[in-house]
């Protein structure tokens, strides 16, 4: 593995390829060094290709788990009987689970005015798409939601 790992080096040295960088990334992971990995696999994901798409799925699952609310977005709506919920969009290329939402009341200078209050997504959410999250809360104004922990599926 010594050898392979000094051959892409020298290789990314002459000509900066996203093969070389997803390998480096995956021998990076492999040896321990999930930083050095998700470097090599983020300029790896900048390629269209086939190993640039791998590679983004590498990267996406490397830094999902400590930084969720990158990848999964929220938003405040109301439902069909005009209840609050909360939108939770998966904007990822890998499948989540254990998702957690926290949401609060803040005023109009952002300072908090409410406990948080944690909600848990049942199931899964699936790369780009969405569910809804009933808050039981009447009101949305000042209602702030983010993720705050997701897992990635196996």
């Amino acid at each position: 593995k010594a050898g392979a790992k000094a051959s892409f080096e020298k290789s990314l040295s002459l000509l900066p390829t996203p093969t070389a960088h997803n390998e480096l990334g995956e021998m990076s992971l492999a040896a321990g060094n999930r930083q050095q990995a998700l470097k090599h696999f983020q300029v790896a994901a900048q390629s269209n290709s086939e190993v640039g798409k791998r590679a983004n799925v590498s990267a996406t699952r490397l830094e999902l788990p400590s930084n969720p609310s990158k990848y999964i977005k929220t938003r405040i709506s109301q439902d069909e009987e005009g209840r609050i919920v909360i939108l939770v969009g998966n904007q990822s290329n890998v499948s989540v689970k254990n998702v957690r939402v926290a949401a609060a009341f803040v005023d109009a200078y952002g300072k908090q005015t409410s406990q948080t209050q944690t909600f848990r997504v049942r199931g899964q959410i699936e790369p780009q798409k969405a569910t809804v999250v009933r808050t039981g809360y009447e009101n949305a104004q000042g209602l702030r939601a983010q993720v705050q922990r997701a897992e990635v599926v196996d």
